[in-house]
């Protein structure tokens, strides 16, 4: 494919991407995991000017369809990911690396767009009006509904329900960082598989990416997990909020990865049974101790940076024993 042909679908697939993500909500989240990966195609394959005018191109095209203002915030997100990632697809960097490198700018991106006009409007006495005002809209709705009046029947007035609101859009505001950094993550990845997946079918040298069941982090991951349970024991028993949230955050960053990790040591000791009707069992069983089964892949996945569960397989990954 000539760069011209490869710029102009390029473009027009970015477009499409964002403009279904913003007129259909409920898409968006998909759409926003995949709108970088022609961005990022097109820089590893030909340089950094033949991404910047694709995100031009698109931002162009989005315009259009969507106004300047509201075509502004995709572009800077898609076009920020798409060319670091692409550059470094292009440098030949590791998996790791580059997945990171996305992480990192599309926190800050979505943090600057997001977080800290939020802030700043907080600190001027107008940010959290705002978001007692969506709660006011929710109450509202309710009760046209004629919600309200069913919770009253069940003992639960009115005030209570709205403090209730208010509490958990205070909450949203707090937790906000760790939303952040767990979209930016999942937009990460997932933009860097559909580029790699592109790139290798198009015949452009990728880099190594291991099978799931050999998913790893680094063993001082783990202090991330000390650290903010650490924080939020001492916020809560001191009762210093701003200290149980900045551990509440670094939890919920954690989590998620922990539960893949845990998922990747469980598919590694899973592939080395032999019989298929243990597998069925296992499986079963874990679907329906669901609760218990998600507890543990979590432990796992929180122990195995320290512990290193797959040292009992052998080097081929599917060991030598099994059942």
């Amino acid at each position: 494919m000539s760069p011209v042909k490869g710029l102009v679908a390029a473009a027009f697939i970015t477009a499409g991407f964002c403009a279904v993500g913003v007129y259909i909500h409920f898409l968006a989240p998909i759409c926003s995991l995949l709108w970088a990966v022609p961005t990022i195609v097109l820089t590893a394959r030909w340089g950094i000017p033949m991404g910047l005018i694709n995100v031009g191109v698109s931002w162009l095209v989005l315009t259009l369809l969507m106004g300047p203002v509201l075509s502004f915030f995709p572009a800077i997100q898609f076009g920020s990911l798409g060319l670091t990632s692409g550059l470094l697809f292009r440098r030949e960097k590791s998996s790791g690396k580059i997945i990171a490198a996305g992480v990192l700018v599309t926190m800050l991106v979505v943090g600057i767009i997001l977080y800290f006009p939020l802030v700043m409007g907080i600190f001027h006495g107008e940010g959290m009006e705002a978001f007692y005002g969506r709660a006011n809209a929710v109450l509202e709705a309710w009760e046209k509904a004629g919600l309200l009046e069913q919770f009253e029947d069940q003992g639960i007035s009115r005030s209570e329900i709205e403090k209730s609101l208010k509490k958990a859009v205070v909450w949203t505001f707090y937790l906000l960082p760790s939303i952040i950094a767990t979209y930016s993550a999942a937009s990460s990845f997932c933009n860097f598989l559909g580029a790699r997946t592109v790139l290798l079918r198009m015949g452009f040298k990728v880099p190594d990416f291991p099978p799931f069941y050999e998913w790893r982090i680094p063993w001082y991951s783990s202090w991330v997990v000390i650290i903010g349970l650490g924080l939020a024991l001492l916020g809560d028993y001191i009762k210093v909020q701003p200290l149980f949230v900045v551990g509440l955050n670094l939890l919920i960053i954690y989590l998620p990865i922990a539960f893949i990790i845990g998922l990747a040591v469980g598919a590694g000791f899973f592939s080395r049974i032999k019989s298929h009707f243990i597998k069925l069992i296992i499986f079963t069983t874990g679907l329906i101790y669901l609760p218990f089964t998600i507890f543990l892949l979590l432990l796992l996945g929180v122990f195995d940076p320290l512990l290193n569960f797959r040292k009992f397989q052998s080097n081929n990954g599917q060991g030598s024993g099994g059942l």
